[in-house]
């Protein structure tokens, strides 16, 4: 979690929205349990500014039944 958390606050520092988080876009860089988790598609991401307002629906969509 704390990686998660950290990958986050850097995003952020530099005024990166990544606007997609879900757990199929957090990868273990190997398979050692204590590796590092990697933050990935950014295809929805975008440079936050402050004059501009961010109003669309991004991300995915789930229907739970």
């Amino acid at each position: 979690m704390l990686q998660i958390l950290s990958a986050v606050n850097y995003c952020h520092k530099y005024k990166i929205v990544h606007r997609d988080m879900k757990p199929e876009n957090l990868v273990l860089e190997n398979d050692d349990i204590e590796g590092n988790l990697k933050i990935i598609d950014f295809g929805t991401s975008r440079i936050f500014k402050s004059t501009e307002r961010m109003k669309e629906l991004l991300g995915t969509v789930r229907k739970y039944y």
